[in-house]
């Protein structure tokens, strides 16, 4: 069974990498480098740089004053790199929010402690009981 990479479930890089062939294909530029370790900043980072470049074309297209059906295309891909990148942020922010709760609840515990002595006991298994914290992006 596959597991869950940084960026998200199997399925959600599966899209991502999808998207990022498609946009490379409509775009005739190159994948990004990279893709094959997608981490939250690396993921981020290419669906930026194929909206930057899809958008160039389309800003080239209008200042010609016509948009042919690839260019209608792009507009799509636009659109689906954004959302790609939106849910990526939104993935990441719920992840940063489970770990600030989970400090805050070990915080709480270890406010409820009277000692210096056995506040040092109860650290290490507080930090222990932390949920791990995604990579910036």
């Amino acid at each position: 069974m596959s597991q869950a990479s940084p960026v998200g479930p199997p399925d959600e890089v599966a899209d991502i990498r999808g998207l990022l062939g498609l946009a490379a294909r409509l775009t005739g530029a190159e994948a990004p480098l990279g893709t094959e370790h997608l981490e939250p900043p690396s993921a981020d980072a290419a669906l930026r740089a194929a909206e930057e470049t899809a958008s160039a074309l389309l800003a080239r297209a209008a200042a010609n004053g016509h948009l042919s059906g690839a260019d209608l295309d792009l507009i799509g891909l636009v659109l689906q790199l954004g959302r790609a990148r939106v849910s990526l942020r939104e993935r990441l922010l719920a992840r940063h929010s489970t770990a600030l709760a989970g400090v805050q609840e070990g915080l709480r515990r270890l406010r409820a402690i009277r000692t210096a002595a056995e506040v040092v006991a109860a650290a290490p298994a507080e930090i222990c009981r932390l949920p791990p914290v995604p990579p910036p992006c």
